[in-house]
């Protein structure tokens, strides 16, 4: 099997992944957080949209886990949404245990809020 430079075959598995994912249950809302994750920390710019679309599907699936929280949290982070990233970063750090960075993401997008992002 041959690997495109441009990440194309990485891409499509990518997009068949995103499908089965879509197509379980419990464990798909894990998945689903670990997918959105990984695409954000991987290219922001690029993959922020589909990520947050990823992060929202599972939290419609399962609102009150707080791991997901701290996804989209992130997830916001990455898109300069300060105001959305601490909503759901405050909610996860009451819930998660101090290891988790939830905290230390809280106040990262304080100090940018208050420092002039006004998103």
């Amino acid at each position: 099997m041959h690997v495109r430079e441009d990440g194309g075959l990485r891409l499509q598995a990518g997009a068949l992944l995103e499908q089965a994912v879509f197509l379980q249950a419990e464990a798909g809302v894990v998945l689903l957080n670990n997918l959105a994750a990984a695409l954000i920390r991987d290219d922001s710019q690029r993959n922020g949209g589909r990520a947050l679309r990823l992060i929202d599907h599972a939290t419609e699936r399962s609102p009150d886990r707080p791991e997901l929280l701290n996804t989209r949290g992130e997830i916001y982070m990455a898109l300069r949404m300060w105001k959305l990233a601490i909503r759901d970063l405050e909610r996860a750090a009451a819930e998660l245990p101090a290891e988790s960075g939830s905290q230390h993401l809280l106040q990262i997008c304080r100090e940018q809020l208050k420092h002039g992002g006004h998103r």
